[in-house]
């Protein structure tokens, strides 16, 4: 989870400012217009979009997004105190540090998705949250 603090600016704004891009940039790779500039615009995004997504679930995600497209989409601020807590300076040589409470975050996605949620499979929701429970507490 990547955070920022400081003047100027809040978490929760820039977290909006950076959902209205990707809103927006789906909106323009669904235009059909768009198609044959495709590999331009990837080439154009892997210089400067850094993501942990596996490349083998790419073409999920963009199902997903064409799936999407006509769907209403809130927008949700996973931010402390509800969804994160912030990490005391003893924990991280960083100057601010948040750690996801991926229980509040599994909740969440179940109250969204109910059983098409990945976390209604007990094994993935354990995978991503045992390792990091001892440092949540």
């Amino acid at each position: 989870m990547r955070s920022r603090k400081g003047p100027g600016g809040s978490n929760e704004r820039r977290s909006y400012r950076q959902q209205q891009v990707l809103l927006e940039l789906r909106r323009k790779l669904s235009d059909p217009q768009m198609l044959p500039r495709l590999p331009e615009v990837l080439d154009a995004m892997a210089s400067t979009v850094r993501t942990n997504l596996p490349a083998g679930r790419l073409g999920e995600t963009l199902r997903l997004a064409q799936q999407a497209s006509d769907a209403e989409i809130s927008q949700v601020f996973l931010g402390p105190e509800t969804y994160a807590r912030e990490l005391p300076g003893s924990e991280t040589d960083l100057e601010y540090a948040v750690e996801l409470r991926m229980e509040a975050v599994a909740a969440y996605s179940l109250e969204l998705w109910g059983d098409a949620s990945y976390y209604s499979d007990w094994a993935y929701y354990e995978e991503l949250t045992i390792p990091s429970q001892a440092g949540s507490r």
